[in-house]
């Protein structure tokens, strides 16, 4: 229910009209005037950062067998330390993207598919989650046995 309120907040909050003092007028920020401001680099090293923790996280919790927190916590520092290397190793992203075969122009429809398939799969999970707690309780069982 936490989480659930949560995404609930933050998109309630993206959809409110802001006071923006750049412009001096209230003005609605949409989901693509946020995707606007996101530079391109930025965009590739938030995404080496989420593919670089999800492998790392993966692998190391299958090292660290019981303990998902260590795993987490060390994937996401060395997460943070890959993004941050390639940050300011000054490899120009923006072309080496581009000679793999992917413009900018792609990225830019990528990126917000990418998006928004995080986000259904995020709310399929939540709902999938609290269906299976409901159905706990009505069978009169704990939260915490087979579902």
């Amino acid at each position: 229910m936490k989480k659930s309120l949560w995404i609930i907040s933050l998109f309630a909050i993206i959809l409110t009209k802001f006071a923006s003092a750049q412009f001096g007028t209230s003005e609605r920020l949409t989901l693509g005037d946020l995707l606007n401001m996101i530079d391109p680099t930025t965009m590739i090293l938030g995404v080496v950062f989420v593919v670089s923790f999800a492998l790392l996280f993966f692998s190391l919790s299958r090292v660290f067998r019981g303990e998902k927190a260590i795993a987490g916590i060390v994937s996401l520092a060395m997460s943070l330390l890959i993004a941050y290397g390639i940050n300011k190793s000054g490899i120009d992203l923006e072309n080496l993207v581009y000679d793999m075969g992917i413009t900018l122009e792609t990225l830019h429809i990528i990126f917000p598919i990418f998006i928004i398939a995080l986000v259904v799969i995020f709310i399929v999970f939540i709902v999938l989650r609290t269906g299976k707690k409901a159905k706990r309780q009505l069978r009169g069982g704990n939260n915490y046995g087979p579902g």
